[in-house]
């Protein structure tokens, strides 16, 4: 070693990861000694042939990786799951904008509306980066929402997992409303009516007779390959549940259609 031009001992409560690129020349890259687990090395080879010296000699290095065109690396030691070659340019590229922070976005819900009230909830988006994940690692949605006149609740979560296996991204969903919104509901058919001062309860309006609400599980699970131009290649698969509630007084549920077309 010729001249020692950065020295700094990185600490894991400071440093998750550490870079080094090798960019032109033929490079020397010589790793030893027991480093912190919790921080991951990764040395990511230039344009020429370069050699990386495992200083532990027989023993793997731990938490290194290393990125480079095949045939333009040499390992001296054990070289044991830590070599990332390709043949493709890319491997060695350098974006200095690459390194990208977390984001966590948090959310406050208000609404109302005349059949449920006042409504209030909350949820978040989280969105988290890693090594050449783009856009993102994975980006979470979450949000919870209470509404006081029905004591109804809705929670979803949807989630997006970048190339989770080779180039596929895991986009699963999740909706639960027990229940949530109001439906009107007049009968099967093209000849129904809507019968006004009739089959009331003591606080109900006209309408409220043929209103209902559901009870409806949703998951999705999908796996998602991105084909260019040609758009996406999906596939997947999910459960559906949904029922009636069968509130008293209500026209979907004395003529027994919530019966058979939901139980």
């Amino acid at each position: 070693m010729k001249q020692v031009i950065y020295e700094r001992v990185f600490r894991s409560d400071e440093t998750k990861e550490v870079r080094l690129y090798g960019f032109d020349g033929e490079d020397i890259f010589e790793v030893k000694g027991n480093p912190d687990p919790r921080i991951r090395i990764r040395i990511i080879g230039g344009t020429d042939k370069d050699l990386i010296i495992n200083g532990n000699g027989d023993e793997k290095l731990k938490k290194v990786k290393v990125y480079d065109r095949v045939k333009s690396t040499k390992v001296e030691g054990n070289d044991k799951g830590i070599l990332r070659l390709s043949t493709k340019p890319e491997i060695n590229r350098y974006d200095r904008k690459a390194l990208e922070y977390n984001v966590l976005f948090p959310l406050a819900l208000i609404a109302t509306n005349p059949d449920e009230g006042l409504a209030i909830g909350g949820g978040f988006i989280f969105t988290k980066h890693a090594w050449r994940k783009k856009p993102f690692a994975s980006n979470h949605s979450f949000s919870a929402v209470h509404a006081l006149a029905t004591e109804a609740f809705a929670v979803n979560y949807k989630a997006t997992f970048t190339d989770i296996f080779r180039k596929w991204d895991l986009r699963p969903q999740i909706a639960l409303e027990q229940p949530f919104g109001v439906n009107n509901f007049f009968g099967l058919g093209n000849k129904t009516a809507f019968l006004e001062g009739q089959f009331r309860g003591s606080d109900d309006e006209d309408i409220d007779y043929y209103r209902y609400q559901l009870e409806r599980i949703e998951a999705d699970f999908d796996l998602i390959k991105n084909l260019g131009a040609l758009g996406d290649f999906t596939i997947g698969g999910g459960y559906r549940s949904v029922q009636v509630r069968k509130n008293e007084n209500r026209f979907i549920v004395d003529d027994g259609t919530a019966d058979y077309l939901f139980d």
